[in-house]
């Protein structure tokens, strides 16, 4: 027998409730069920959901740091890259990417003032 696992809509019209139930796989939607689940879904409060509209513009923040980091230099973008999307500090990045400390430090100055510049900052 192959199974299930549904949410039961229970409660009144305006104020529903779900459970979790267990149904049978083969059989149509008919309300009968196999076992009832012990756990309940919690209330929609107490879910942590980003609405829409900040989904929207978070996307097209991203989006539009993306363009920008395009429009960069190589080595502005994989410094800043590195340093801020990756975590590495001034001094090890200089080292990882054998360059003197005083010259990432002006790819990623240059570059961070190019990106305020696109972004409108």
């Amino acid at each position: 027998m192959s199974v299930r696992i549904r949410l039961r809509r229970m409660g009144r019209k305006k104020q529903p409730h779900y459970r979790v139930v267990v149904a049978d796989g083969a059989s149509p939607r008919d309300g009968r069920i196999v076992e009832r689940a012990e756990a309940t879904l919690p209330e929609v409060e107490d879910i942590d959901v980003l609405p829409a509209d900040e989904w929207l513009c978070a996307m097209e923040e991203s989006e539009a740091l993306a363009r920008c980091l395009k429009r960069l230099s190589g080595d502005q973008r994989r410094s800043i890259r590195l340093a801020f999307f990756d975590g590495y500090s001034y001094s090890e990045l200089a080292l990882k990417i054998d360059v003197p400390l005083g010259t990432l430090k002006s790819w990623i100055r240059r570059g961070l003032a190019g990106l305020k510049g696109c972004l409108g900052g």
